[in-house]
């Protein structure tokens, strides 16, 4: 099961110097991880976002449980709130479509 993990920080007053010191250390840890998870093969990207406090990362796991505890153990999840997109093939998109549109009204 593929899923797209946006994360975006929440926006609010300036962080403190203290603030930024510890995303930075959440994001190092955060990266770490999804190095380790990409060797495995179950995370197949991750990326920052220019221009905005946020990333992304397309993971592949064999469940919800899976899903949950790589979420979890994610430091930077504190920081920001986190968008869970599941994801499938363009080809079965396509097909899901074609099987739609079958069943309109003629």
């Amino acid at each position: 099961m593929k899923f797209l993990i946006f994360q975006k920080q929440v926006l609010g007053p300036p962080p403190t110097p203290e603030q930024l010191k510890l995303n930075i250390q959440a994001l190092e840890a955060s990266a770490a991880i999804f190095q380790e998870l990409k060797k495995k093969g179950e995370v197949e990207s991750y990326y920052g976002v220019s221009g905005i406090p946020s990333g992304f990362a397309v993971v592949d796991v064999g469940s919800h449980d899976e899903l949950n505890e790589l979420l979890v153990n994610l430091p930077i999840t504190m920081f920001g709130q986190i968008e869970l997109y599941p994801l499938i093939t363009i080809e079965s998109a396509i097909k899901t479509m074609k099987k739609m549109i079958a069943q309109l009204p003629k």
